[in-house]
């Protein structure tokens, strides 16, 4: 199509159909900048949401059981009891996978946590022996219940000792509770297997 037949008041003259190009070329371009930036910003907006939705798929807790789980796999060794849990076929916690809890402000710390870790295992150390893994995860599949019976019917030096309760929070996601109920437990697990450690060698 000529774009100068679209101008209904130009003349057949050379100047006024140059005007008329341009003018039909110009409005071209301008719809054609506005496509642009209306494209830019739908998918800007599309990334965002994604970005938002990728955000709200991690479970957020409160920041003290958050540093009490890095404390827990860092230093104890939590999460290699989780995983053998798992692999053993006891799901543990509702079947939620650690990566899925929102690291927030101490992400920093986790991801060290792991530099660190594959540094120590490349080297051949690890956090845990086999036989301690084993023993501390046959302890947490025991339940709260299943360790306390435990505790009680053999001779371990627990007469006058404190039965600290674990914190309950109002309108906690069941999946923050289940993991603050999973830490207790483990503590708990591992308090009583080095209990037993030392009665043996005494």
């Amino acid at each position: 199509m000529n774009p100068a037949e679209n101008c209904g008041t130009c003349q057949r003259t050379s100047f006024q159909e140059v005007v008329c190009y341009a003018s039909f070329y110009g409005s071209f371009r301008l719809v054609a900048v506005l496509i642009a930036l209306l494209s830019v910003g739908f998918f800007t907006v599309s990334a965002q949401d994604s970005s938002n939705n990728a955000m709200m798929d991690t479970i957020v807790c409160d920041a003290d059981l958050i540093l009490n789980l890095y404390v827990a796999e860092n230093y104890f060794g939590f999460d290699a009891v989780v995983n053998t849990m798992v692999t053993d076929g006891n799901s543990g916690m509702m079947g939620i996978g650690l990566d899925a809890y929102d690291k927030g402000q101490y992400a920093e710390l986790f991801a060290a946590m792991m530099t660190a870790r594959e540094d120590t295992m490349a080297a051949g150390g690890m956090l845990m022996s086999q036989d301690e893994l084993a023993m501390v995860t046959e302890y947490m599949m025991m339940g709260m219940a299943g360790l306390t019976d435990m505790m009680r019917d053999h001779d371990t030096p627990m007469d006058g000792v404190t039965a600290l309760v674990p914190p309950t929070l109002a309108d906690e996601a069941p999946e923050c509770t289940a993991l603050r109920t999973e830490l207790d437990l483990f503590y708990a697990a591992l308090g009583y297997y080095n209990m037993m450690m030392m009665t043996s060698e005494s």
